[in-house]
């Protein structure tokens, strides 16, 4: 019986300080809210994407978007949206981040959206229209 009592013990303690370690983890972690787009993003914003031709051929293209290929001519060809809030769109938001740091820095009114196509179409379920994928 005394065994019995000093494993049942031990079995409690080890129980108790997995508990603690985990509430204390839970407190020493702040939740971190990533930074993808929602709904709202999409209000009153225009759609620029700068997705690759071979790109819109495979995955689709948003009937909403226009497109401005992302090369060394895309400053100029943007300054036709200079007065325009921007929405920038790539396939996975590689190229986004340059081109958006680009119109930033020329004082450009713009947002991206984290994640790109593949965010819309399978986390938010917004379907972009022909493509082979």
């Amino acid at each position: 019986m005394f065994i019995v009592d000093k494993l049942f013990k031990k079995k409690k303690d080890d129980e108790e300080k997995i508990l603690d370690y985990i509430s204390s983890y839970k407190e020493r972690i702040a939740p971190i809210k990533p930074d993808f787009p929602d709904y709202d993003v999409f209000q009153n914003r225009f759609l620029i994407d700068i997705r690759d031709k071979e790109s819109i051929e495979d995955l689709g293209s948003y009937p909403n978007s226009t497109f401005v290929e992302f090369d060394e001519n895309f400053l100029e060809n943007m300054q036709n949206y200079k007065n325009e809030k921007i929405l920038l769109l790539d396939e996975r938001s590689v190229e986004v981040l340059e081109a958006y740091e680009l119109l930033k820095s020329n004082h450009f009114d713009v947002e991206y959206i984290n994640g790109g196509v593949y965010y819309l179409r399978d986390v938010m379920n917004i379907l972009p229209q022909g493509g082979i994928l």
